[in-house]
């Protein structure tokens, strides 16, 4: 083999796992994008019951206590959690590996394989 031929190999084969790398992001990218459009769907949904839930909080407890004081209890425990449920959600997204590993072990590997034949 050649050392042009090797080079020849060497740009088909990083061309390869050029396209391989891009289709397994996509992929992924594809998948997130549908989970992400039925999370929307639901979040929109949850948020209309949460406005009658939150209303009917209130009026409840406005039978206990003035509406004013209702009103500022219901707000301090929703302030609380919506401060919880963007944690989470900023520790789930910071979770997301949209990295195309298995492209990357594949492109090492190929590396590793001419790395031993050059020697």
């Amino acid at each position: 083999m050649t050392l042009g031929q090797l080079g020849d190999d060497v740009e088909q084969l990083l061309r390869a796992h050029g396209r391989l790398a891009e289709a397994e992001l996509r992929h992924k990218l594809k998948a997130a994008a549908y989970a992400l459009l039925w999370l929307g769907a639901g979040a929109v949904l949850a948020l209309l019951g949460v406005f009658l839930l939150v209303q009917a909080a209130v009026v409840a407890l406005s039978t206990v206590v003035s509406l004013q004081a209702a009103l500022l209890a219901v707000a301090i425990v929703l302030v609380a959690t919506a401060f919880g449920l963007i944690g989470h959600g900023r520790q789930c997204v910071t979770s997301w590996h949209l990295t195309p590993r298995r492209s990357l072990d594949a492109l090492r590997a190929t590396i590793h394989q001419f790395k031993e034949k050059m020697k």
